[in-house]
């Protein structure tokens, strides 16, 4: 599962970044939206939460936080017909998007933490415990 949540939160830092509308769709930003909102769902609540005592279960709530907030700027941004409307996002969006910049480098430091993790594992060398 770590590989997959890798490759959607890099594609979520792929989705935000200024210049992504002059190479991808819209409904392909909108679906990335969704899949973080999916992975950051099942890492915050779902592992994270069930190991609260261990790093990388704060590791994974950390990082399943920023990819929700991170689905919920690309859902207001791109007008996301299903969750754009959400009283939810509606009520944390202004919050979030004045510290946008702050949520996306935790993205990609989440990001980097796995990447690094995962290419250790495949080596055979130690991990953060």
């Amino acid at each position: 599962m770590g590989i997959v949540v890798t490759i959607v939160m890099l594609l979520g830092v792929f989705a935000q970044l200024p210049f992504t509308r002059r190479f991808i769709k819209d409904q392909h930003i909108i679906f990335i939206g969704r899949l973080l909102l999916i992975a950051g769902l099942w890492n915050a609540l779902w592992f994270g939460l069930r190991h609260l005592d261990v790093f990388w279960g704060q590791a994974a709530l950390i990082s399943g936080l920023a990819m929700i907030f991170s689905s919920v700027l690309i859902a207001r941004d791109y007008e996301d017909p299903l969750l754009a409307a959400n009283p939810l996002w509606l009520g944390i969006y202004r919050p979030l998007k004045a510290i946008a910049p702050l949520i996306i480098a935790l993205l990609v430091i989440s990001a980097g933490l796995y990447l690094i993790t995962l290419i250790r594992l495949n080596l055979g060398l130690s991990i953060i415990q």
